[in-house]
């Protein structure tokens, strides 16, 4: 006999200690409900760092000059070419994050 592995599609969704007040009971998704956050447009968020506002220009120019290539593979070309660069060419790219953080 198989465990029991909570209410089957047919059966309802029910939420005993009432932690998700936003789930609908009759809910197709209850897990995906309670879990997608409501507030996500009023978190402050987080300043770029050197990595971020550098690599926010060269992938526009990567993805504009190879457009068939997989965001995954742009990512990781980012990578590579960031970390090739020196200390002088990164310079630039630090004070702009340091400026953005304040």
């Amino acid at each position: 006999m198989l465990p029991d592995t909570g209410p089957s599609s047919e059966e309802e969704w029910s939420d005993p200690f009432g932690l998700f007040p936003d789930v609908s009971p009759d809910s197709r998704t209850p897990y995906t409900d309670a879990t997608q956050s409501k507030s996500a447009g009023q978190r402050v968020k987080r300043p770029m760092n050197a990595f971020m506002v550098w690599s926010q220009i060269q992938r526009r120019v990567l993805a504009e000059t190879s457009p068939r290539l997989h965001n995954a593979e742009i990512s990781k070309r980012l990578g590579k070419a960031w970390n090739s660069l020196t200390a002088d060419q990164r310079r630039p790219f630090i004070a702009e994050a340091e400026r953005l953080r304040k």
